[in-house]
């Protein structure tokens, strides 16, 4: 039998009840963090909310939500503030091809109830009772084994309703399913499988499952396309259902950036695959740069430009600079000879990562001869610091007074000149094509032959903090 109790009653019983234990009481700091980490990870939204308790559990709450006490599943539980649900979807029969075998779905619930979640920050999240366990989908799609569930997750006395995705190998048992990813319940659910998206790596085709309540347009959108003339398009193609409320699609290997939308309105935007290692290319002008450093940041180029590994054929355009602090610039070659450019150096500060490269320019040059290619770029600088709440380093990064050059073939200086009444800021010579100099103020450079004759002229790229952003977005 519940009986509800005076919130400030509850408070006052609590605090006696940590005395008597000897059990402290979480500090509210350390409650916040957790908070703050549970909102950013499970994406929960804030509202209002209401708290009712059992006078006879209240004794135990102190040491329960300290981690010194078993919290029991029957016990009432505070929900997180507009954490959602029940879904459209949960009211509905299980969907896909296992939908009437009762035995694996059974063995399934027990399976999701028994998993524990540990978090970082020391919260344990965990179902309990497999009969609070709503399976949404269940199937076999694509050489994969997908599930979908809803299902209150608690943390001690904190219950926050998630919907969360399972996958395993094609005809898995119950006790292989892996979760993949969750979310705060929603009437639309979709999730992207395959390589570079989690589990399992085996199975080389990609793809989305899409589940809606009702019948709904579901469009596909992408993968990217570079035109000759630099410009990118997306295109669209609308899925037919594969049953009522189920939409799937999928292509062998790595397709690159796919994303679905539901009624007009973008469910989730991924890159459907992780580069992780990319064979470095010799530079086509510099000196041989550190291969584990350029081979991460050709993947980083990847992903920007949302490009399988076929899509794109890598090049290092140039690397050198100056000593202590190395630039690179580096390139994809799409089929249409447009390339995707990136411009990166060494951040010999970064207390984190050795050898990490920090990227200063993402963009889509049409094609062209790269012995043509004129570039200037404005650099990054980041000031390194250590997070007040101990969840280790942050940075913030700004633009800096050093700008990267790159000439064409056959440039052998370049002028670098304000953007005022065009004086010379400075002046460098280049090392096969390429330099990196302080130059505060400048907008314009000018690259010069040995003749001193002006071969090519451009602006310097402005450093933003929109570097590292998906290319093909509009």
């Amino acid at each position: 039998m519940t009986t509800p109790v005076d919130e400030r009653e509850v408070a006052s019983h609590l605090a006696g009840c940590a005395d008597a234990l000897h059990v402290s009481a979480p500090r509210w700091d350390d409650v916040r963090r957790g908070m703050r980490r549970v909102r950013r990870r499970r994406r929960v939204r804030r509202a209002g909310a209401t708290v009712a308790a059992l006078a006879s559990v209240a004794v135990l709450a102190v040491g329960v939500q300290a981690g010194m006490l078993p919290y029991p599943t029957w016990a009432p539980a505070v929900v997180l503030p507009a954490s959602g649900g029940p879904s459209a979807l949960a009211g509905q029969p299980t969907k896909g091809s296992l939908a009437d075998d009762e035995a694996w779905l059974a063995a399934f619930r027990e399976h999701v109830a028994g998993l524990r979640e540990d978090e970082s920050g020391g919260e344990t999240w965990q179902v309990g009772d497999p009969a609070d366990v709503t399976v949404i989908f269940a199937g076999d799609v694509a050489g994969h084994r997908i599930a979908a569930v809803e299902a209150p997750y608690r943390w001690g006395m904190v219950e926050a309703p998630q919907q969360v995705w399972f996958m395993g190998p094609k005809g898995a048992e119950p006790s292989d399913m892996t979760k993949h990813l969750n979310q705060e319940p929603r009437d639309v659910m979709a999730v992207q499988f395959g390589p570079g998206t989690g589990y399992p790596k085996a199975v080389e085709r990609t793809g989305w499952l899409v589940l809606t309540p009702d019948e709904r347009t579901v469009t596909l959108v992408g993968p990217p396309e570079y035109a000759a003339d630099g410009s990118v398009r997306r295109p669209e193609t609308v899925l037919e259902p594969a049953q009522p409320g189920i939409y799937i699609w999928s292509a062998p290997g790595d397709v690159g950036a796919v994303s679905v939308t539901v009624a007009g309105e973008q469910e989730m935007l991924q890159y459907s695959g992780g580069v992780a290692e990319v064979p470095v290319p010799a530079p086509l002008r510099g000196e041989a740069p550190d291969d584990g450093a350029v081979s991460s940041a050709l993947g980083g180029l990847y992903a920007q430009a949302g490009l399988p590994p076929s899509g794109a054929e890598p090049v290092v355009l140039w690397a050198g600079g100056p000593d202590g602090a190395p630039a690179a610039v580096l390139g994809l070659r799409t089929p249409s000879g447009a390339l995707v450019i990136g411009a990166f150096h060494e951040d010999a500060d970064d207390p984190a990562f050795d050898g990490w490269l920090a990227q200063d320019l993402a963009a889509v040059l049409p094609a062209d001869d790269m012995d043509r290619l004129a570039l200037a770029w404005q650099q990054q600088s980041t000031t390194w610091t250590t997070a007040p709440e101990g969840d280790g380093l942050s940075g913030a990064s700004r633009a800096a007074t050093s700008v990267g050059v790159l000439g064409p073939v056959g440039a052998v200086t370049a002028q670098l000149l304000d953007g005022g009444n065009g004086s010379v800021v400075a002046t460098t010579a280049l090392d096969e094509g390429g330099a990196v100099v302080d130059a505060p103020g400048a907008r314009l450079v000018r690259f010069l032959d040995d003749s001193g004759a002006v071969v090519a002229e451009v602006k310097v790229r402005p450093w933003s903090e929109t570097v590292g952003a998906p290319l093909w977005e509009p």
